[in-house]
């Protein structure tokens, strides 16, 4: 439905808003046949698309032109600085601690943590925050470590990670659409017959405009897809973050499980934790087998053998009876 809905209102609004196309017989097909199977075809190429139009928009074939970053650097470095001068006042009264949290929850939804992360776009920012928190949290690097993940995490919790990445999808997939609708309106001007004198249109008829001329059904149709463009993009973002929300809190909760099933070798601090994943990170993403951790290949962990022993009473510790041993 993330690709499928956007592309039935793209190609519905295209063929009977901008090229006066009527919809049921659309393709020389009666019964609207044409029209489903080009929204097929939409639908489809939005979904083989997918990982490219939302790189396009993160920004990812500009992320070198400080020129097209700069805007979202500059909001970074002011809410950085912001928050360095809230800290050199403490303590705060409520008011400047109601500002320091929010800042700080800003910056953690909406930016990554370094300034040479930044993206040209709000979007790609929203989604490096979550990419690049697990390596500031563990070392464990996300992007490379995702589909390692997925294999300890629950279905149920899969299935909550879907619905929040098809949500963002569907905000993507209504933005790019949008966009071109854009494209198209401009260029129908040039391409589309269009009489000079006043007519009557559906669209106008409904808001009460019966007469008009073409260059207002032009700009009119540019208007509705770039307001729709602006509005996906703000929903795309939130969406996002909210899909990030869900992204983290699975690296919380499932990182140490996947620490257990990948065998390696106990850790007595955060510090040797952080480091097997840093290592781990590296071998997968450079290939080196150099960097790969120590594993225990059939061996057994200590926690693992405390786990399988019956637990001993509270009267068998008080008289020193084993679990196992009958009176």
């Amino acid at each position: 439905m993330a690709h499928l809905l956007p592309a039935a209102a793209f190609v519905g609004f295209s063929l009977k808003i901008t090229h006066r196309q009527d919809l049921m017989t659309f393709g020389g097909l009666p019964g609207g046949a044409g029209f489903i199977a080009f929204c097929s075809l939409v639908a489809i190429f939005l979904l083989a698309a997918n990982r490219s139009i939302t790189r396009l928009f993160e920004g990812y074939p500009f992320k070198n032109r400080r020129c097209l970053t700069w805007v979202q650097r500059r909001r970074f470095l002011q809410l950085q600085r912001r928050l360095v001068v809230l800290d050199n006042q403490w303590p705060l009264d409520p008011k400047l601690e109601i500002e320091r949290s929010a800042l700080m929850v800003r910056l953690a939804e909406r930016f990554p943590d370094e300034e040479h992360w930044i993206l040209p776009t709000s979007f790609g920012n929203a989604i490096r925050a979550f990419e690049v928190y697990s390596r500031k949290m563990y070392e464990f690097q996300i992007i490379e470590g995702w589909t390692r993940l997925l294999t300890v995490v629950p279905k149920e919790f899969r299935e909550l990670l879907d619905a929040a990445k098809a949500d963002t999808d569907l905000w993507v997939n209504v933005w790019f659409l949008s966009l071109v609708g854009f494209v198209d309106g401009l260029f129908s001007r040039f391409t589309v017959h269009r009489p000079s004198e006043g007519t009557n249109h559906w669209l106008l008829g409904q808001l009460g405009i019966m007469t008009f001329g073409p260059e207002l059904e032009m700009w009119l149709s540019c208007a509705i897809a770039m307001t729709s463009a602006f509005c996906a993009a703000w929903l795309a973002t939130r969406a996002a973050v909210e899909w990030g929300s869900l992204v983290k809190a699975s690296v919380d909760v499932y990182l140490p499980s996947l620490y257990r099933v990948l065998s390696f070798q106990e850790a007595s601090d955060a510090k040797s934790v952080k480091d097997q994943w840093m290592r781990f990170s590296a071998a997968i993403k450079d290939r080196r087998p150099d960097q790969m951790p120590e594993r225990m290949w059939g061996g057994t962990r200590s926690s693992d053998v405390e786990a399988t022993q019956p637990q001993k009473s509270q009267a068998e510790v008080s008289v020193g009876v084993n679990p196992g041993q009958t009176k």
